[in-house]
């Protein structure tokens, strides 16, 4: 049977196409010193220009450029100044299959790339046990998978919602997704890779090989954690606004009864004024007047 096919062409080109978008380049394409010591040990000018063009694809988006890449003008001028060379070098750049590999065999044995099982092999233990506690065939909350109730909306606002999400933040946090390997897999792929996270069942990750299923787990669950941080903050923001709301409201509803309770007590004064008056005009005794008005 032919494989699956989850992303659509337009998510997989997107997910592959160099960077084009200034911050981008500058992130991921500005070579750094032992880059640059690299390149220099070519004797060529289109050949130092191919290397450093493969150790940047290979960084951003993480693929090889193959044969009939078309490499965006933004991308080679950018790569271009600091090499203090001209664009149309990279005509003759990359022409042979032989120079490709040969590259390849250069950027693998630097430092600065983790190749194929990189993401993988920073999980710890502890993170590779959870994350497939996350996608288990035995459901654990009621008859849910925990990457479905993970991924499951909080409810509507209230506190019941609340504690829905710190449940779910503290299950993201045993899991402890490291900086180090959200780093490893690059932000757009992180995005485009828990995309493709949250639409999958516990059975879809199962089915994949281990260092895909990992590596896809692990960006779901760090963008899970940085969407449900967002929710958190929003909802607090709503309680402490509703609490507030209703302290107001009641500080007015105190406020009227303290105002008809006041008008009641000027009233009652006005009329037994009404009748010591009239008790010390006509000369009766004060006594009797106010026992016969209070009673």
């Amino acid at each position: 049977m032919p494989r699956k096919s989850i992303l659509t062409a337009k998510e997989r080109a997107g997910l592959l196409s160099h960077p084009t978008d200034e911050p981008l380049l500058i992130e991921h394409w500005t070579l750094h010193p032992e880059d640059l010591i690299l390149v220099n040990t070519r004797r060529k000018a289109e050949t130092r220009f191919a290397l450093a063009l493969q150790l940047c694809s290979l960084r951003y988006p993480g693929r090889l450029i193959a044969a009939g890449d078309t490499i965006p003008a933004e991308a080679v001028q950018f790569l271009a100044e600091q090499l203090a060379t001209r664009p149309d070098v990279l005509l003759d750049a990359c022409k042979r299959a032989a120079t490709r590999s040969e590259h390849l065999d250069l950027a693998a044995a630097t430092a600065t790339f983790v190749l194929s099982t990189g993401v993988h092999g920073s999980l710890t233990d502890l993170a590779i046990g959870a994350l497939d506690a996350l996608v288990s065939d035995k459901p654990v909350h009621g008859r849910q998978h925990q990457i479905s109730w993970l991924r499951e909306p909080p409810g509507p606002q209230g506190s019941r919602a609340m504690i829905a999400i710190i449940q779910r933040l503290d299950l993201i946090r045993e899991i402890d997704i490291t900086p180090k390997t959200s780093e490893l897999i690059g932000m757009e792929r992180r995005i485009n890779l828990a995309a493709e996270g949250k639409r999958l069942t516990a059975q879809n990750y199962r089915q994949m090989n281990a260092p895909r299923r990992y590596t896809t787990l692990a960006a779901t669950v760090f963008e899970l954690g940085l969407d449900l941080t967002d929710q958190a903050i929003n909802m607090f923001e709503a309680l402490i606004a509703r609490s507030v709301r209703r302290a107001h409201r009641r500080r007015e509803e105190r406020a009227q009864e303290e105002a008809l309770n006041s008008q009641d007590a000027m009233a009652f004064l006005r009329d037994l004024a009404v009748v010591l008056v009239d008790a010390h005009d006509t000369g009766r005794p004060l006594d009797p007047a106010i026992t016969t008005f209070t009673t």
